[in-house]
């Protein structure tokens, strides 16, 4: 997914000022979270969730169950929040670290 879909491009483009910094043995790594939410229909849901491993490699036939499931509950939440839909809550993480120094 595009930076510009998400609507990051300016948290990107500069230092976030909650970067923090830990020791490892290979010199300093920075991190950052850059937590977003994602609006999905049941449908894509269910679409997003066929794409995993773990489904992928059931039968053809075995496939439909849990897929039906996962949108069942997420059309659920929609309907309570009355919305087409829900938000699915994600978090980019990122490490960087430089060489050492010496």
């Amino acid at each position: 997914m595009s930076v510009q879909l998400l609507g990051l491009p300016g948290l990107l483009a500069s230092r976030p000022a909650d970067l923090q910094t830990i020791e490892r043995r290979t010199g300093l790594t920075e991190t950052a979270g850059f937590p977003w939410n994602w609006h999905l229909t049941p449908e894509q849901y269910a679409g997003n969730l066929a794409t995993s491993s773990a489904v992928t490699r059931l039968d053809t036939a075995e496939r439909h169950q849990p897929l039906d499931r996962a949108a069942a509950v997420v059309r659920r939440a929609c309907e309570e929040a009355g919305s087409t839909t829900v938000p699915v809550h994600h978090e980019a993480f990122c490490l960087r670290w430089p060489p050492d120094a010496g």
